[in-house]
């Protein structure tokens, strides 16, 4: 127990004094760091009330101003099932959270074991919770929470392991460079086999939790220095880190087939690469048969009434097809065409057609494609075959180009086309898609200006992220930085004038393939200094390290937009630069003593 769990303690036991007087109160307890004895300046106090009966919100803050502290928000309908509501409350500026909750709710619900094995928020709380008041109460809820039948536990593991990322898909993510991608679908992985083992091992894991790497450490069921090899992932070169962590996946899958069993479709999902992505290992010859086999599909939408033109996705900066890449054939059309229009050239070709992607109705409003088909060409590659009309194009155009009032919040999407004509290569109806490039060309100053500022009021430092790296939770910190890395490119993406690709809920898959951010950083003409090589660099670098300089690299990037584009503000996002996270070395003064409560 350290000094700063112990100060925490006591304020929290002037708190429950509060309480204890209402005889609604069955228990009061605390969870979180100061519960384990390991808090520090960054811990607030966490506490749980527990009724009989709900008590209303001014109930709830007769409580708190009795004690003297100030409420910041209060939630009176909280959409956990467990919880009535939760209070944000300060005292002398420290934070308290205090979370209300039905004895009979919580009874309910952890009696449930596969409820409380998918939900570990609960069970990790009062594993390791210290009652204040209620203690045999808060013991019989900890008795439950350490009962972890055998078919849930199973049925946990399952779960966790039965459709992970395949490890190809890593893969093309190391071959583009993309290190914001990999990161993410890297520490998804680690998420998993952390889930997986927890319930292997009776344990409850989060990935928002600090004490995973406390967990693991107790966990007998494991693969050797797990931690350790899972922490060592991120410092590792690109493909190493691909072969690390395929190696440790493959060793978790015998490691726990041993105890629960074959995991067959977990491991055919992870060995199996997206369909979209590369089916067989192909030379220069199947690379020409692919796009012989392109070329006659094109021909074939192009002879069909109504076809106006017929485009194929580029990927990359170079007009040579990526090998790692999704094949996608665009075709524009005069009207919204029929199954029969979008198939039959399709089954001509000899093409084996799949189920279709995505199939919407004509919207002039969103400038999105009508329907995205899938096929295999010449027994290969999977493709793509994306329906488009006219007048959806127009009204894309129309709405980014011609308007004067872009509103990127709600505009932003209709974005997606003109940065899919960018990436176009024509195979027929050339002069249609040559004015729309010409006519989107140079992206209009109205727009470079509420697409960077949209973006830079997003990217906004998130504090947490300091806790985060003080304290080396490198999940929780991958994660944030992988996301603010890429809010950092879709900043300068604007800056630059380059048109934003909308993430559709049907593209998500091969996204990340489709639109590399890896090599936009590189392709930026203006960005901070070695753009591209600092942004790598980030992910190796300890976490500290990594914060301070992406933090160096926001404020270039502030200061290019105030050169760049004069109607954005960035007083506000320098302000957010040189905040600090709250943090308390001492306890709070002037509150309260718990003799003054009357309850």
């Amino acid at each position: 127990m350290n000094d700063a769990s112990r100060w925490r303690i006591a304020v929290a036991r002037r708190v429950e004094a509060c309480y204890r007087q209402d005889s609604r109160v069955r228990a009061f307890m605390i969870g979180g760091s100061a519960s384990r004895g390991i808090a520090d300046r960054y811990s607030d106090l966490e506490i749980g009330v527990f009724w009989a009966t709900t008590p209303s919100p001014d109930e709830r803050q007769a409580f708190l101003t009795e004690y003297g502290a100030v409420m910041e928000q209060m939630v009176v309908d909280s959409s956990w099932e467990h919880l009535i509501g939760t209070d944000s409350v300060a005292i002398s500026g420290f934070h308290v959270e205090v979370n209300h909750m039905l004895v009979d709710v919580i009874d309910a619900f952890l009696a449930d074991p596969v409820k409380r094995i998918a939900h570990p928020f609960l069970g990790l709380a009062f594993l390791h919770a210290r009652a204040l008041y209620g203690e045999r109460l808060v013991e019989h809820w900890r008795s439950l929470c350490r009962e972890f039948p055998a078919e849930a536990t199973a049925g946990a593991v399952r779960a966790a392991m039965t459709s992970p990322d395949s490890w190809r898909l890593w893969s093309l993510y190391a071959t583009h460079g993309d290190l914001p991608a990999l990161t993410l679908h890297l520490v998804y992985a680690q998420d998993r086999l952390l889930k997986a083992f927890a319930a292997l091992n009776g344990d409850y894991y989060g990935l928002q939790e600090r004490w995973y790497a406390l967990g693991i450490a107790g966990w007998t069921v494991r693969p050797d220095r797990l931690a350790e090899r899972l922490r060592g992932v991120f410092r590792l070169g690109p493909a190493d880190a691909v072969h690390a962590m395929r190696a440790l996946m493959y060793e978790s899958f015998d490691l726990i087939e041993a105890h629960v069993g074959p995991l067959a479709e977990g491991r055919a999902s992870f060995e199996t690469p997206p369909a979209w992505a590369v089916k067989h290992a192909r030379n220069a010859a199947d690379h020409e048969r692919i796009q012989s086999a392109l070329s006659q599909l094109a021909n074939a939408y192009d002879r069909l009434a109504g076809v106006e033109c017929v485009a194929r996705f580029n990927h990359g900066t170079g007009r040579r097809h990526d090998y790692h890449a999704p094949v996608e054939l665009h075709v524009f059309w005069t009207r919204e065409p029929s199954e029969a229009e979008r198939l039959d050239p399709l089954r001509g070709e000899g093409a084996v057609i799949g189920e279709p992607i995505s199939i919407e109705p004509v919207s002039v409003e969103n400038g999105r494609h009508v329907a995205r088909d899938a096929c295999e060409i010449d027994g290969l590659q999977y493709a793509q075959v994306v329906h488009h009309t006219v007048e959806s194009v127009e009204a894309a155009l129309a709405t980014v180009i011609d308007t004067t009032d872009y509103n990127h919040s709600t505009d932003a999407a209709r974005q997606d086309m003109l940065a899919v004509l960018g990436q176009l290569r024509p195979m027929a109806g050339a002069p249609l898609l040559r004015e729309w490039r010409s006519r989107c060309a140079t992206m209009p100053g109205r727009v470079v200006e509420r697409q960077v500022a949209w973006w830079l009021d997003y990217l906004r430092p998130q504090l947490i992220v300091e806790k985060y790296a003080a304290r080396d939770e490198w999940l929780v910190f991958y994660v944030n930085l992988a996301w603010k890395s890429l809010e950092l490119c879709e900043t300068l993406r604007g800056l630059n004038g380059v048109y934003q690709p909308w993430r559709h809920g049907e593209d998500a898959p091969n996204w990340w393939v489709r639109w590399r951010h890896g090599s936009l950083a590189a392709r930026l003409d203006i960005a901070p200094r070695d753009f591209a090589a600092r942004l790598r660099a980030l992910y190796r670098m300890d976490l500290p390290d990594a914060l301070r300089e992406f933090r160096r690299l926001m404020a270039e990037t502030a200061d290019l937009v105030e050169i760049e584009v004069a109607g954005v503000d960035v007083d506000a996002f320098r302000r957010s630069l040189e905040g600090a996270l709250a943090a308390w070395d001492h306890p709070p003064v002037g509150a309260s003593p718990a003799e003054t409560c009357a309850r």
